[in-house]
């Protein structure tokens, strides 16, 4: 695909979305050394929800400087944070208008088991920063809304503690990071597996914790509550987070398979080669995601690298999806260009800081009524109905500029 004018005008330095009121003061980070502020208290609040930008603004007012930074920040000159946005926008529909029903049925299926919605919680560290309860308040969420939930490797609470938090019957998937020390990968493998996890994914496109330049010059902040639960001693964990693996290898795959007797899913794929290499070394899955910019900045918009991936393993194997979701036109993108489910990240973080387990719940739901209501306007029945045959690529640079420009929020 040629690239458009707005897209070079955009990667000159557009400036993000909000950008112009997120800056933190110099004053604020000379004031608030590392680790000297408490999270979010643990409220428990129902959310009317307009629109995931907006709740982006009205957690701005109730988190801490650098706890909102942190979550609403990524690598770089966030080149790629923008790039996700943009390259969603300029994905038109074609709809159809005389398919003869008047309700959209949302429920899927991911890893055999029936959904309310293809959509998942993304894995996500540091959610201590939006609220006290942290991955127990997100898990609470998800499982009130029937919503797939991936527990990161790097969550606050333990696998243990959020297997107990969410319902029987969710869908919990374990997001693994490697470690150097092979005995550690294994036994949180089979703590996975003994807690009730579906599935592991081996995440390979972080080398730890998100390297916003707003962030790291307010001094890095942390609560006082941080920490990796899933290494606590106290809790059955060994060895130490930050030693993480670098050299990932489709030997891996079959080490956590051996180790937890589970399927394994490989995320943060953009290549096609390397989802070809993960499927062909025993992978059940493959995520394309960028890790929403968090990582590497100048790396191209996950939505982008979906459909190459989609065409060469997504017959065998599922392809889930995540960066840049904000709304069910996003989500229905992403499924007409082959996705299975889609990850939504930074607004459940928004929604946890306003209204806990119960604003998750409200996110979620209003994510699945939002792609019902997205789903008929352009025709499709069901989640087998959106095909690639409803989108049109365009390049709108007038719009999708002034936009971007103004910071306008529809």
């Amino acid at each position: 695909m040629t690239m458009s004018v707005s897209r070079r005008r955009f990667a000159m330095g557009v400036p993000t979305l909000l950008a112009a009121s997120a800056l933190p003061t110099v004053a604020w980070a000379q004031a608030a050394p590392s680790g000297n502020f408490l999270p979010q208290p643990s409220g428990e609040n129902s959310l009317d929800i307009i629109a995931a930008e907006r709740l982006a603004i009205r957690s701005k007012a109730v988190l801490e400087p650098g706890a909102w930074e942190y979550i609403h920040g990524a690598a770089g000159s966030e080149w790629t944070l923008r790039a996700n946005r943009l390259a969603l926008d300029l994905l038109a529909f074609n709809p159809g208008r005389m398919a003869g029903f008047s309700e959209a049925d949302t429920t899927s299926e991911l890893l055999g088991q029936q959904v309310a919605a293809p959509f998942f919680v993304c894995p996500m560290g540091g959610q201590d920063f939006a609220h006290e309860d942290a991955d127990l308040a997100s898990v609470r969420g998800a499982g009130a809304a029937r919503i797939p939930y991936m527990l990161s490797g790097a969550s606050n609470k333990s696998m243990e503690q959020v297997a107990k938090e969410a319902p029987a019957d969710l869908l919990r998937i374990f997001a693994i990071y490697l470690n150097t020390d092979r005995e550690v990968n294994w036994k949180l493998a089979r703590r996975a597996r003994a807690a009730g996890y579906r599935a592991i994914v081996m995440t390979v496109d972080s080398l730890g914790p998100g390297t916003s330049n707003r962030y790291i010059a307010m001094g890095s902040p942390k609560t006082a509550a941080a920490g990796f639960g899933n290494f606590d001693p106290a809790r059955g964990g060994t060895g130490n987070f930050r030693d993480l693996k670098r050299d990932f290898d489709p030997a891996d795959i079959a080490m956590l398979k051996e180790a937890s007797g589970l399927p394994v899913m490989v995320k943060g794929l953009l290549r096609t080669e390397d989802a070809q290499r993960a499927v062909a070394a025993g992978a059940a899955g493959v995520v394309v995601s960028n890790h929403g910019g968090r990582t590497l900045d100048g790396s191209i918009p996950s939505i982008d690298a979906l459909p190459g991936i989609v065409r060469a393993v997504g017959q065998r194997v599922p392809v889930l999806f995540d960066s840049g979701v904000r709304r069910g036109v996003d989500a229905l993108r992403a499924l007409a260009l082959g996705a299975t489910s889609v990850g939504i990240g930074r607004p459940v973080m928004d929604a946890m800081a306003l209204g806990g387990g119960k604003g998750v719940a409200d996110l979620l739901n209003w994510f699945r009524n939002d792609l019902a209501t997205q789903m008929l306007l352009v025709g499709a029945k069901t989640i087998g109905d959106i095909s690639p045959e409803l989108l049109v690529r365009t390049d709108y640079t007038d719009a999708t500029d002034r936009d971007l420009l103004t910071h306008e929020l529809p």
